[in-house]
């Protein structure tokens, strides 16, 4: 019984890892798209899921398109998941 609870921990630790991995990238993706829509200058069709999310990442990512570091941008996008999953 010891070792299927120790096991039950060892389990729920890395499943909240690799739950932090998925969700860091997740936010690294939101900002390729994110930027990659900018450029094109296509957004998603209007009142869609994808139009209201691009349209909040837009108003907090910063606008800059020059090639810099993105850290800043992934942690703003990784915060803007949770929310995100109230869009309907």
């Amino acid at each position: 019984m010891e070792e299927a609870a120790s096991f039950a921990t060892q389990a729920a630790r890395k499943t909240l890892r690799l739950t932090d991995a998925y969700r860091q990238v997740l936010a690294c993706e939101l900002v390729t798209a994110v930027r990659a829509l900018r450029r094109r200058g296509t957004p998603p069709p209007p009142g869609t899921p994808a139009a209201r999310a691009c349209t909040r990442a837009t108003e907090v990512l910063n606008p800059a398109m020059e090639d810099r570091p993105l850290t800043g941008d992934v942690t703003t996008a990784a915060a803007l998941l949770t929310e995100f999953t109230q869009l309907t």
